[in-house]
This record gives C-alpha cells, structure tokens and sequence, in this order.
C-alpha cells in the first residue's frame, strides 16, 4: 500500500528512517546482531592502498547523531577504518552486506561498490575516486505561504537498487560525496511528500548542484485550522457502531493511522492505551484507522486474529480499548504532483504517506496538527486542544 515505511517523532526519526535497530537512539550506529564480517581493500586510482579511509555499509548526516565517525560529521553503519594496507573489517547482518561505502576526508576520495553474495567470503577491493560534492537544497512553496519552515527533512541517495547515503536534518541545505557515476535520490519531510530524480556526477568534477527541490505539503499540513475531512469506505468498525466525525462535536478527537503489520504502529499502541485512560473522561476520543495492504481485514474478527500475538506479547493481553475503523486498500493519488499513491481515500484525504501517524482534531471539528502519543511536546498540544486554548 506504500505505507510500509514507519514516521516517529523528531527524537526517533533518524533511526526508523533508516530502518535500523535501535530505533530511537540518538545515534544510529548502534549495532545489529553481528553475524557476517567482510574484509575490503580500499585502493586509490594508482591502486595504491589509502589508509585512515572511513567505511561502512551505509553512511548518514544527521542533526541527531552525536558522534560522528569521519571529522566531517558523517557516520557509517558497520564502521571501520582502513590500515595501512587500505583493509577495513565490515561486521554486519549478511542481508545488509550488499553495498559498500568509504571515503577519506583528507585526500578527498570516496567509493560505493555493490557487493554480490558471492563475495562475502573473500577480500573486496574498493577503488576510491576523486569526490564530487553533491549539493542541493529544500523547499515546499505551499508551506511557504504558511510561514512554515520544513523540518524533519531526509534525502537518499541511491546507486543502482543500493541505497548508501541519506541525510537527515531540520536543515533544508544538503549534500553528499560522491564518485563519479548516475544516481538516483529522493527527499522528503515530516510535513511534505516525496519527490524523486537523478544526478549524473561525471568524472573529476569537484562541485555539482542540484539545485532547489520543491515538496507538495502533505494535506493534513494544509488542514491545520480547517474542517477535518470526515471518514470514508469504512467497511467495519471494532468495538463501536458506525461513527461519524460529525458527531463527535465537543470532543477532542484523534485520529491514529495505523496497521497491526507495522511494527512501531503496534509497539507505541501501549501509549495510546495510556492516553485513552488519562483523558478518557476528560473528552477525549480515540479512533484507530486500520489500513489494509490487501490481505482483506474486513472485520473486527479478522483484525483480531492477527492482533492475537501481538496483544500477549506487547500489550500485557490487553485489547485495544477504543473504536477502531477498518479500511481496505484501494490505492489513489493524493494530489496530481505527488508521485506516490495513498492506500485508501481517507489516507489521500489527510495526506498520511507513512504510520503510526495521529491527527489531532479540535472540540469544533478543525485539524490542529499531527499527534505522537509518548512525546512530552504533543502532550503539551493536547492538553492545550482539550483546554480550548
């Protein structure tokens, strides 16, 4: 349904981006179950071996990362350094093993190499070229005449299907080293969708801009203050009658996307549980969005046989206490410049590209902003909305 990629909030966003252990770390080095260990030999054009070379499997710049593996900032999943004979040990999940990434910020050298299963067991040279600053910058012309700022902003870039690079910042500035060659990237935000192209580096050039990216803003990010849309191609509801926005005036409603196959949507439903109690009688009311991804939930009876593990396992047993809509996938475009498709209407309708996302919606009806239950901030926002403020 394209929905599969999970959006946490700021304090964990770098790492579920990436999709890494760890998730909610400040640095996303944190190390996965070691099981493979691959020796490279980092050469230079000469095929001389260049020491002090920084290497990975993936490498990030992010304003939340606190230690930075090279003195430029950048950091590498699976770190290691080059000897003096340019050879660097890799240890990483052999599924993560696919792609290399190396640079040496004093000669300005950097190489990406592709490695084949094939490969794993012996020594894997590296040829590291001359570096061409990539650069380049974000903007979203909508959320502009909103004197809104981006924030939470990623761009990848890939090499052929590999995606080694990515930058994650509150910055809208980007760049990235790079050897010569064609790559494909993609940028995003919190508050706006993704767009993609491509960049043709060729050989020896030192600088190459991309120039300015404009982002759609997502609908909910235009919402803010304006009537929320109300439901649609609900086929069922667990533990409510049919439910209508409408008449749920006069409470503070959130709305909370999700599906019982994403796994952080499951893992932060625990805090919601909490919500649910705290604020329950105080006018709160929660209403849980299943989106399918065309395994046909079309039932309470349905949903909860998948949700029978997770509930022992994650939930203490507990069932999910408040009104859940089930909607199946029917794909359609969220707007005509955006490339990706939304899952359901509903989800076009609020522009949700990404769960667990939380909308949260006034005493009259009006969208207020984007809801993470467990983060001290929307808190703030919530209590504020029930306040009447």
């Amino acid at each position: 349904m394209g929905m599969r990629r999970a959006a946490l909030s700021m304090g964990t966003l770098w790492c579920a981006l990436l999709g890494l252990p760890g998730a909610g770390q400040p640095s996303f080095c944190r190390a996965a179950d070691a099981s493979q260990t691959l020796t490279v030999r980092l050469l230079d054009r000469d095929g001389k071996p260049v020491e002090g070379a920084h290497a990975g499997t993936f490498s990030i710049h992010a304003d939340r990362c606190e230690e930075p593996a090279d003195e430029s900032g950048w950091q590498y999943r699976a770190h290691a350094v080059s000897d003096g004979y340019g050879r660097a040990r890799i240890t990483d999940h052999p599924d993560l093993l696919t792609c290399l990434v190396a640079r040496h910020v004093g000669r300005k050298l950097t190489g990406i190499r592709r490695v084949s299963e094939e490969e794993l067991n012996r020594i894997v040279d590296v040829t590291m070229e001359p570096q061409c600053r990539v650069f380049g910058r974000l903007t979203s012309n909508e959320l502009g005449t909103l004197n809104r700022n981006l924030a939470a902003n990623a761009v990848y870039l890939y090499s052929g299907d590999e995606r080694p690079l990515g930058w994650f910042s509150d910055q809208t500035a980007f760049h990235f080293y790079v050897p010569p060659g064609t790559y494909r990237f993609k940028a995003y935000s919190s508050e706006a969708h993704e767009v993609s192209g491509t960049v043709t580096v060729p050989p020896d050039q030192a600088e190459l801009e991309i120039g300015t990216i404009n982002l759609a803003a997502k609908r909910w990010a235009l919402l803010r203050g304006q009537p929320a849309p109300e439901f649609q191609e609900v086929v069922a509801w667990k533990n409510s009658e049919p439910l209508k926005l409408s008449d749920l005036r006069g409470n503070v409603v959130l709305l909370e996307f999700w599906g019982y196959w994403c796994g952080p949507c499951v893992g932060r439903m625990a805090d919601l549980f909490s919500v649910y109690d705290k604020y329950r009688d105080q006018g709160l009311v929660i209403i849980g969005i299943h989106l399918d991804t065309g395994e046909g939930i079309d039932s309470p009876a349905k949903l909860d046989e998948k949700l029978a593990e997770i509930k022992n396992r994650l939930w203490k047993g507990r069932d999910i206490p408040f009104p859940v809509a089930l909607v199946l996938e029917h794909q359609v475009p969220f707007r005509a410049d955006v490339e990706r498709k939304a899952g359901c209407p509903l989800a076009a309708d609020y522009g949700i590209d990404s769960v667990p996302t939380g909308v949260l919606i006034d005493r009259q009806g009006r969208v207020v902003d984007t809801y993470y239950a467990g983060r001290d901030s929307d808190e703030a926002v919530l209590l504020k909305t029930m306040a009447g403020n």
